[in-house]
Order: structure tokens, then sequence, then C-alpha cells
């Protein structure tokens, strides 16, 4: 079975300001997206990768692979109108070429994911079947109303969402199956088909990219 990182460059990076989409603004010497490809790429355990990109830039991806000599099997896809969409043409691309395969889905804005992250997915989906990185929470977390203060969250049962995100491809297109809105990430999706992701130890430096001080990180 291989394991297949799916790596999301597809967004406009409306955010982040400038000309081009922040995927290729350039972050330690490199365009952004190659970090996380480059990291997945030296990982052995890793047999494929799917760079989910935007069809509009079409020519900047394949340059930019290109330039990096990069001898690992990846297949550049067109993303959708949403995070979700992007991903779900990832998995219908996987499901038409592997009757299963444990799927890892990455953020190419978080240039920090380490190896470590990664195999620690790849374990945690063996043993749980699907999985999500995400840190504890060390700030007070308020719940609001109409912008007013309500009550204080217990910070202990707060973990922030990171990726990658990962199952096992029958859970994925499970999930998917059954989906009924708009969601903001894979393991919202999976726990919305009544699956329970396992929470992987991420790391504060697997930080997203977002905004124009962000490349200063």
């Amino acid at each position: 079975m291989k394991n297949i990182g799916v790596i999301l460059a597809a967004g406009t990076g409306s955010r982040i300001g400038g000309e081009i989409p922040k995927q290729f603004l350039l972050f330690n010497g490199k365009e952004l997206f190659v970090h996380s490809l480059l990291t997945f790429t030296n990982c052995k355990e890793i047999d494929e990768i799917v760079l989910v990109v935007n069809d509009l830039y079409i020519d900047n991806y394949i340059n930019i692979v290109k330039k990096y000599e990069i001898s690992k099997k990846i297949v550049l896809i067109n993303g959708g109108k949403t995070r979700q969409d992007s991903v779900f043409n990832a998995i219908k691309y996987i499901s038409e070429n592997e009757e299963n395969a444990i799927v890892l889905v990455h953020d190419a804005a978080r240039p920090y994911v380490s190896e470590k992250i990664v195999l620690d997915n790849i374990e945690a989906v063996k043993k749980f079947g699907c999985s999500t990185t995400a840190i504890p929470s060390t700030n007070s977390i308020y719940l609001t109303n109409n912008g007013e203060f309500d009550k204080e969250v217990d910070r202990d049962l707060v973990y922030i969402a990171q990726t990658p995100q990962s199952g096992y491809l029958s859970v994925f297109k499970k999930a998917f199956e059954n989906i009924d809105k708009i969601y903001t990430d894979e393991a919202a999706i999976f726990a919305s088909a009544g699956y329970v992701p396992h929470i992987v130890i991420g790391d504060e430096k697997n930080i997203k990219i977002t905004y124009p001080n962000d490349l200063q990180k």
C-alpha cells in the first residue's frame, strides 16, 4: 500500500497580498510551496506526491518542480474553488489509480513541516484509521457573543490544528460520501462521517504563512 502526500498549493493567498499567489513567493531562498514539497520528497516512506495547483499558473509549477530535479513521482492536478473541493479532486484522482492508500493532506503554506510529523501521521493512520496534526493551546481561549466576552474555555481541552491531516483512502472516500456542508479541514470531514481522528502532536514551528509578517518568521 502506498503512502501518498497531497500538497495543497492552489490558493490565491489573498490575505498576504501581492501580484502572484503566495505559494510562489520566495521564503528562505525557495518558493514557499517547495519547502513542504521537498520534505515529502525526501521522506523515504512517501511513495508519491499529488500537488494540487491553480491551473492559471500551471507553467510556473512545472518549471519550478523541474528546477529542483525531484526524482520522486509528482502528479499535478487542478484545485477547486475551496480547500474541500481541492482535497476532493485529489482523492478522486488517487481513487482512480489505487485501491487503497494512506493519504496525507498538507498545506503548502506550512513550510516547516518535519519528516517526523509526516512519519507520525503514517503510523497514526495505521493504528487509528485517520489522524490530524495539532498542538496544545498555550493561550487563554474565549467564547464570545456578538463580539463581547461570554466565557473562558478550558485551554487544556483546546488544540490548535495543523497539517498534515491524514487517513486511509477508504476513510476519505467514505467521509466525502456523507459530506453535508463546507468544512475547514479534513479532521472535521472525518468527524462528520463518524470517525475520530487521532491527534498527532505537531510543532510550534509548523506555522501557516498567512500574512506578510509571517514571511519574516
